[in-house]
C-alpha cells in the first residue's frame, strides 16, 4: 500500500515538474517586444474637409486612433410669457462651480455665467424657440457644467411681474461630423431654489405637460427664484480611442482622417503588440492645425 502511493505521488510530483517547466517555456518562447512603430504627415496644416494621411513605419499586432476632438456643445430651449409688464425678467446662465446642493445661500456663492444673450426670448404667449447656440467655451476639464434659468422680479406696483414658462430645453454634443443628446428637458432633474423673500407660492414649479413655469403668484413683493437643471460632465464629451487595426488585420501603411472644424488637435496613435501573457504599448502623438 506504501509503494502504490509513493509511485503514486512520485509520479504527481514528476508531471506537476513537467508543467511547470512547459508554462516556463512558454513564458520564454512567447515574450514579446514593444511596437516598433512611427507617424508622420507630409504636412502640419490642413483646411476642413481635407483628408489628413497619417504614414506609419513599422507594425504593431493591434493600433488604435484618438483624433483629439472636442465636442461642441450645443443649447436651445423655448419660452412664453403672459401677463405683466416687467422686462428682462427671465435669464439663462452656467456655472462651472457650482457645488450642486440647492440653497439660496449656495446658489448665491457660485459664479453664474449669464448667456442670455446668445438666445432669443418669447415676448408673449407664443412658445418660441431660442435658436441653437454654442456654449463650449463655458466648459471648463474636471469641472460639472450646470444650466439653470433664473426669474428676477422686481417691487414695482406699476409694472407688474409677469409669468413665464420654459420647456424643451435641449443639450446635444457635435463632434466629427455627427450629434448626439447629452441633456434633454424631461430628463433634467429639475431643481428648484426659490428666494426666501418671495410672497407666499411664488416661485418655479412643473406643470403637467413638463414646462417648467415662474409663477410671481401676483405679488408686489421682489422675486427670485433659480430653475437648475442636471450637471453636464464635459471630459465625457471628448473623442475617444478607436481601434483601427486588429490583430488579424495586415500591416497598415496610413490612414487617412477628415476634420470637419477649424483648430489645433493633438491626434495620438497608441500600438500594442501582445499575447495571453504580456502586452507592451506605444504611444506617439501627431500635431495638426486644421484652417477654414
Amino acid at each position: 500500500m506504501y509503494n502504490l502511493t509513493h509511485k503514486k505521488m512520485k509520479k504527481l510530483f514528476y508531471l506537476c515538474s513537467m508543467l511547470t517547466f512547459l508554462f516556463a517555456s512558454c513564458d520564454k518562447t512567447m515574450d514579446i517586444s514593444s511596437p516598433d512603430f512611427e507617424v508622420s504627415t507630409k504636412s502640419t496644416s490642413y483646411k476642413v474637409g481635407q483628408p489628413v494621411t497619417f504614414d506609419f513605419k513599422g507594425n504593431a499586432d493591434v493600433i488604435t486612433f484618438n483624433s483629439g476632438e472636442k465636442g461642441d456643445l450645443l443649447m436651445s430651449f423655448a419660452s412664453q410669457t403672459r401677463f405683466g409688464s416687467q422686462a428682462n425678467q427671465l435669464s439663462i446662465h452656467v456655472s462651472t462651480d457650482f457645488n450642486g446642493k440647492f440653497t439660496e445661500a449656495d446658489v448665491k456663492a457660485a459664479t453664474w455665467t449669464n448667456v442670455s444673450s446668445r438666445f432669443t426670448f418669447s415676448t408673449n404667449t407664443t412658445l418660441l424657440s431660442s435658436g441653437v447656440r454654442s456654449i463650449s467655451d463655458l466648459a471648463q476639464s474636471g469641472k460639472p457644467l450646470y444650466v439653470a434659468f433664473k426669474y428676477v422680479g422686481q417691487a414695482d406696483p406699476a409694472k407688474t411681474q409677469r409669468n413665464w414658462w420654459v420647456n424643451n430645453l435641449k443639450i446635444d454634443n457635435a463632434l466629427a461630423g455627427t450629434t448626439n443628446s447629452v441633456l434633454v428637458h424631461a430628463a433634467a432633474d429639475w431643481k428648484y431654489v426659490n428666494f426666501a423673500q418671495n410672497a407666499p407660492g411664488a416661485g418655479w414649479s412643473q406643470v403637467a405637460d413638463g414646462r417648467i413655469f415662474f409663477n410671481p403668484n401676483e405679488t408686489v413683493l421682489a422675486s427670485e427664484g433659480w430653475a437648475i437643471a442636471k450637471p453636464i460632465e464635459p471630459d465625457g464629451l471628448k473623442s475617444s480611442p478607436a481601434p483601427i487595426k486588429a490583430m488579424i488585420d495586415s500591416q497598415m501603411q496610413s490612414y487617412d482622417y477628415t476634420f470637419l472644424t477649424p483648430g489645433e488637435y493633438s491626434v495620438t496613435f497608441e500600438a500594442a503588440n501582445a499575447n495571453r501573457f504580456d502586452n507592451k504599448k506605444v504611444t506617439r502623438t501627431v500635431q495638426i492645425t486644421i484652417t477654414p
